[in-house]
Formats: structure tokens, C-alpha cells, sequence
């Protein structure tokens, strides 16, 4: 049995913050560890690090760019 180990790449909360501002999300609530975001009918949640997993990054773009929102 082979365990590979891979690098898992970093994506950072502002280019992140900026790219769902841009396509028409904002932030409505912060807590702890995550902020909530809106387009106006769905919603989601974004870590509070400085750092996101690209894969997590990914996955919330994904779901805002198919649901783009009113810009604010």
C-alpha cells in the first residue's frame, strides 16, 4: 500500500472575498469561525482563515457563479 502525499494548494480569503463580490454575493452575518454569504436567495458559508483550501475556494465559486445575484 502507497500513500501519496501531496501538496494541497492555498487559495487567499480576500481574492476569494473579491471574486464573490464581484459577481454579486456580499457578507450578511460573521461568526466565529465563518461568515455567511448572499446572493439575495441562496446562501453560504466561507472560512474565517486567512488561507482556504482550493478545493473549498473552488466549491464556493462554483455555487455563486451558477447563481449569480444583484450587485450591491
Amino acid at each position: 500500500m502507497y500513500i501519496y502525499m501531496c501538496t494541497i494548494r492555498k487559495v487567499k480569503k480576500k481574492l476569494l472575498e473579491k471574486q464573490l463580490k464581484k459577481i454579486g454575493w456580499w457578507k450578511y452575518a460573521e461568526d466565529s469561525s465563518h461568515e455567511k454569504w448572499t446572493n439575495g436567495s441562496l446562501k453560504t458559508t466561507v472560512p474565517r482563515h486567512r488561507d482556504i483550501n482550493e478545493i473549498t475556494a473552488k466549491s464556493i465559486l462554483k455555487l455563486a457563479k451558477n447563481n449569480i445575484g444583484e450587485k450591491k
